[in-house]
């Protein structure tokens, strides 16, 4: 679908035409403006010679709808390239506006920096496809912790920032601004704190001269009040994202798009114009979009429900999956309060920590994930205990000793008074594997397995057990679980019911709330320099994670479990129980970015191992009766 005002644009020029109208010759003053209006014209044949890249006439067109708009919303559905276009388009943008500031902002500062990380690619191809663009750049790509710049010779400029930058992201100014992954902010954080970001349009001076004419012309009578001069924005601002549920903001913009499309005058359109593009997967050229999409969709895998949103750019009214998304919500804390995510434990506070193994170290690999849940009074019952997910860490592939690294930043940050493993790999023997790491010994920890059987079903037997082995003073805090039918079946049906009765609660955003971002990096965390992912490797000109970079990381990690768990189909076994996974044809994917389910299992761990030990906890202590009768040694 696309969606745009009515309204009498007069006579399209046709630049071409114009163009082989004119006769003689030019001075060089002329050529450039001639040469100018034809390079936009014809962006297709620019994006060429400039990048390298062939468009195809689709994407071309849609490339100028966000010239001829204000403020764009662009629901695609995956694989429909909207990331890759916009990077293209952010060029000629700054090409064509000398001195313009363009902002890329999304929830995760990997996300909006990718933009640019792909722009560098084409512009050090070495086969002549970037070269003509390298030409008007001034320098390299400028990397930073907490931004990534791009800087043109006609002083325009591209620059990617952390959402969670806190009062120093306030300062900054954009005439173009792009969000990334729309669907994961609130309408809050885009009408409060990125959308001030744009300038007024236009040269200020001259519109207070003008001005002051005006107001000389009327005071004379020669001019009425209604026949002043409109300034209309030159600022843009333009949205991405798959589609929502309609319960979420994003929801909320969309249908006040459609209202200020439908509804503004020729006069409101004067100040700023509105357009929408919605585009499905069928509406992708084939040699455009990836087979294994189409695959995947056409192979019945997939729920309808899933396509449509994922896929076909539609919203829908709630997840069909086990996890209700919208119920998901209201088991969240808003954006804009607290509490949030964490990055050092709550002094005083216990945690509990669920680990789904992933042995494999390839990238297209599961990931290897944990989960923490703080243990937090019922806010509608204070006598009751729940769960809190407070901080996340899902790495595809990988080496055990970051894993282990990470296991060690979490047992020095947080009081984890609890940890659930997964054991359905069998015994893999990574808590051993930590103990005997020089993190581990240097530190003197050494965790120890709680002996339990915990594939039985009668859960007061199994409590009963662990009361009797558990000892946090010796670190016997270690539940392997095996994640076998019985069990999937209880844990799941639990967690269900936790999020239908709200005992169960996700964190709010540390970058949603004002100032805190700023607050809480005031100190860098040990993992971001003791972790492979996350530290700075200069050999491969890779850029470390910061302090407001990795707040991002966990806000997302938060939103992605919500996600994860959403799309979790509950299927019969032919032995009569319950199977509960992704999608078939998601599962089949072997991508590097394809779907997930890692965090989803180790927080379904975790909030079953804060059951085991909140009831451990709350058990009776049984009073042995002893008794001495005393007798008589004969002789």
């Amino acid at each position: 679908m696309w969606k745009e005002p009515k309204w009498d644009k007069g006579d399209i020029v046709n630049i071409n035409d114009e163009l082989k109208k004119i006769k003689g010759d030019l001075s060089d003053e002329e050529a450039c403006l001639w040469l100018g209006k034809f390079l936009l014209y014809n962006i297709q044949f620019t994006t060429e010679i400039l990048l390298g890249i062939k468009l195809h006439p689709r994407q071309a067109v849609l490339m100028k709808s966000w010239f001829h708009s204000n403020y764009s919303l662009a629901i695609w559905g995956r694989g429909a390239g909207k990331s890759t276009l916009i990077g293209f388009w952010l060029v000629l943008y700054s090409l064509f506006n000398p001195n313009s500031h363009s902002l890329i902002v999304s929830q995760n500062f990997r996300s909006s920096r990718r933009i640019l990380e792909g722009l560098e690619k084409l512009a050090k191809a070495g086969d002549g496809g970037g070269a003509l663009f390298q030409q008007c750049l001034d320098g390299d790509l400028s990397r930073r912790n907490d931004i990534f710049k791009y800087t043109f010779l006609n002083g325009s400029t591209i620059t990617a920032v952390p959402l969670s930058g806190g009062d120093g992201l306030r300062g900054l100014r954009a005439s173009c601004l792009v969000i990334d992954e729309a669907v994961l902010l609130s309408l809050n954080i885009i009408e409060t704190i990125l959308k001030p970001f744009l300038v007024s349009g236009g040269n200020i001076k001259k519109k207070l001269q003008l001005r002051e004419l005006e107001d000389r012309m009327i005071k004379k009578g020669i001019l009425k009040e209604e026949d002043r001069e409109v300034f209309g924005s030159t600022s843009k601002m333009i949205l991405l994202s798959s589609a929502s549920y309609q319960w979420e903001d994003l929801y909320k913009i969309y249908q006040q798009y459609n209202k200020n499309v439908d509804e503004n005058t020729e006069e409101d359109l004067k100040v700023a114009s509105y357009s929408i593009t919605q585009i499905s997967y069928k509406a992708v050229p084939e040699d455009l979009l990836d087979k294994a999409i189409i695959k995947d969709v056409e192979s019945g895998g997939i729920s309808q429900n899933i396509v449509d949103r994922e896929y076909g750019a539609i919203f829908v009214s709630d997840s069909s999956g086990y996890f209700s998304a919208k119920k998901m919500a209201l088991c969240s804390v808003p954006d804009g309060q607290r509490p949030t995510i964490e990055l050092v434990g709550e002094k005083g506070a216990e945690y509990v920590l669920g680990i789904d193994i992933s042995l494999s170290s390839g990238e297209d690999s599961d990931n290897f994930a944990m989960s923490v849940l703080k243990i937090i009074d019922k806010p509608t019952d204070p006598s009751k205990k729940i769960g809190m997910l407070v901080h996340s860490y899902a790495i595809a592939g990988g080496a055990h000793k970051d894993h282990i690294a990470y296991l060690y930043y979490l047992l020095n940050n947080f009081n984890i008074v609890y940890i659930g493993v997964d054991a359905s790999q069998g015994d893999n023997e990574f808590t051993t594997q930590a103990n005997e790491s020089k993190l581990f010994k240097d530190a003197g920890i050494e965790l120890r397995d709680i002996v339990a059987d915990f594939n039985k079903t009668d859960q007061s037997e199994v409590i009963g057990q662990v009361r009797e082995s558990y000892n946090s003073q010796a670190k016997r805090i270690v539940h392997k679980q095996g994640f076998g039918g019985p069990w999937q079946k209880m844990a799941n049906e639990y967690l269900q019911a936790c999020i239908d009765f709200k005992n169960v609660i996700f964190a709010g955003k540390a970058a949603a709330v004002d100032g805190l971002g700023e607050q809480m990096a005031k100190n860098r965390p040990w993992i971001l320099d003791n972790h492979t992912d996350f530290k700075a490797d200069p050999d491969n000109n890779k850029q470390g994670e910061s302090p407001l970079s990795f707040i991002e990381i966990q806000d997302y990690l938060v939103e992605s479990t919500k996600r994860e768990c959403a799309l979790i189909e509950v299927t019969g076994t032919q032995t009569g129980g319950q199977h509960f996974d992704l999608p078939t044809s998601m599962k089949r994917s072997k991508s590097k970015t394809r779907q997930r389910k890692d965090s989803y299992s180790s927080f379904l761990l975790a909030n079953w191992c804060l059951r085991t030990y909140i009831d451990m906890q709350s058990m009776p202590v049984e009073e042995v009766e002893t008794s001495f009768t005393p007798f008589a040694i004969g002789g």
